[in-house]
């Protein structure tokens, strides 16, 4: 296991680029994020291994256009400190959940999708 400290700007352009991450949060909670200044859960280490997460294609999910859509709306880490009220609703409220393993990815996708207004 590998711990870092980056710059968030840093990273929200790397997501932005299209470039494949192959790094995760998990926070204390157990919540594995693809990155943690986007409010999108993709598993829980109490529900599934972080290996079988991997296996299921968790890298993949940054693929998808709507989380590609999300990833756009915040361009640095000032946009998340101050701009609360120019960002869609998901990041008003609390963490959207999904579970690559166990929920329909085609319905998570689509309430996703109306949350960003798209």
């Amino acid at each position: 296991m590998l711990l870092e400290w980056g710059d968030p700007n840093q990273h929200l352009q790397l997501l932005q680029s299209g470039i494949s991450i192959r790094s995760l949060s998990v926070n204390s909670y157990g919540d594995i994020m693809i990155s943690p200044y986007v409010p999108v859960v993709f598993g829980n280490v109490r529900n599934h291994s972080i290996k079988e997460y991997i296996d299921s294609g968790i890298f993949e999910a940054s693929k998808n256009d709507v989380i590609q859509k999300l990833f756009k709306t915040v361009y640095n880490n000032m946009d998340l400190m101050n701009s609360k009220d120019s960002l869609p609703e998901l990041y008003k409220d609390e963490m959207f959940c999904m579970d690559i393993i166990d929920d329909s990815l085609i319905e998570k996708y689509e309430v996703l999708s109306r949350l960003l207004g798209c």
